[in-house]
């Protein structure tokens, strides 16, 4: 271990003991800066040769299994209603209320997905992970750290984790107890719910601890063995009863064949947020956006397509709910879903509810458009 880093460990020899473990503390912090004459170029450059020489892992908050289980209870016995709030801005005029970020049930899939997440990048970024371990973006990470931190404080294995995500954001999770909000006020007892994309086990958090539905379906096609893994584990340790049916299906959501679960009684809920076109993950070739590489292209074939399979499967009187937003500027995928499609499926439109997202350190509410099936 090297001399230059000023680390409490506790008895442990592990560098990566936990995430609070103080790498360099404040006094020593303090020496370093005058040693160099507060030159903060150079002291980052100091503490990045510490993080190397240590092999410093970037702390991925793979919360444990007993911090999942108490947030997934915690998700049971919260009143999700709660979470719901009047919307205030008059930049989301067609938005009246919206599902504040509660963070008490993350864990519940974060324990189990927070990896494949954390190394998900868009198109032309860097990921969490990447930036990490790029010694250029670390840098800037320091340099960060060091003009924010007060001089009283320490650097820890979680304050560069903090200032890494915030400078270089992992692609927001969707609450899950927001999920489970949607879930309970859009079926009934035993209802079924079919999600077009099921990455990171979120919406199946808020199904497994729904009141009402009994069955899911989650599809994608961009699933790895590890996810796939991930997933087996998630419902193996949150089904609390055997009257939950879960099925995991690999395959493109805008060609399957969903004829199979018509004979099954339909969907009273279709509710997820489609693949993004600026999405990239490690096996970038599955990815809608690798089929369908013009956003014209796209919409057409995978999102409109999609959505009217989906909607399609859903009985009368059930709901679609789709969580997008215009997260680039040069495209418009609120306002095809709100031309095209619906004058496709001729919905019962309902009030739109927003979702808060955090970004980093920024806050923003995107839409989910929410549509009411009223004939075949």
């Amino acid at each position: 271990m090297s001399n230059n880093l000023n680390y409490i460990n506790h008895g442990h020899e592990n560098i990566n003991y936990g995430p609070d473990t103080i790498l360099i503390s404040a006094n020593h912090l303090k020496k370093i800066k005058s040693s160099y004459n507060n030159d903060i170029d150079e002291i980052s450059v100091h503490i990045l040769n510490i993080i190397r020489e240590n092999n410093i892992s970037l702390f991925i908050p793979i919360d444990s299994i007993d911090h999942a289980y108490q947030s997934f209870e915690s998700m049971i016995n919260y009143d999700s209603s709660k979470i719901i709030k009047r919307n205030k801005s008059k930049n989301l005029n067609h938005i009246k209320f919206y599902a504040s970020e509660k963070k008490l049930s993350n864990a519940s899939s974060n324990h189990f997905h927070e990896q494949d997440r954390i190394n998900s990048v868009l198109k032309g970024k860097i990921s969490t992970q990447s930036a990490y371990d790029s010694n250029s973006h670390l840098l800037q990470v320091l340099k960060e750290i060091l003009c924010q931190i007060k001089d009283t404080q320490p650097i820890s294995r979680r304050t560069l984790k903090d200032y890494t995500e915030k400078l270089y954001p992992a692609i927001p999770q969707f609450p899950p107890l927001t999920a489970k909000y949607i879930i309970d006020n859009h079926t009934t007892i035993g209802g079924r719910v079919l999600d077009i994309n099921c990455l990171w086990g979120d919406k199946l958090s808020g199904f497994l601890a729904s009141e009402k539905a009994e069955s899911y379906v989650g599809m994608s096609s961009c699933l790895s063995e590890g996810t796939v893994e991930n997933y087996i584990n998630q419902i193996d340790q949150f089904s609390l009863n055997d009257e939950k049916e879960v099925s995991i299906i690999f395959d493109k959501c805008e060609s399957y064949d969903y004829s199979s679960f018509y004979d099954e009684g339909g969907f009273d809920l279709v509710f997820s947020s489609p693949e993004r076109f600026d999405y990239q993950s490690h096996d970038y070739s599955r990815l809608s956006a690798e089929r369908y590489n013009k956003f014209d292209d796209w919409k057409n074939k995978y999102l409109k397509r999609t959505l009217v399979r989906a909607w399609n499967a859903l009985n009368v009187n059930g709901y679609m709910v789709i969580h997008t937003s215009n997260y680039r500027k040069d495209i418009d995928i609120t306002g095809f879903l709100m031309s095209s499609i619906k004058n496709q499926l001729r919905p019962m439109e309902m009030p739109t509810i927003g979702i808060e997202v955090s970004h980093g350190e920024r806050k923003t509410i995107e839409p989910m458009f929410v549509w009411k099936k009223i004939t075949k």
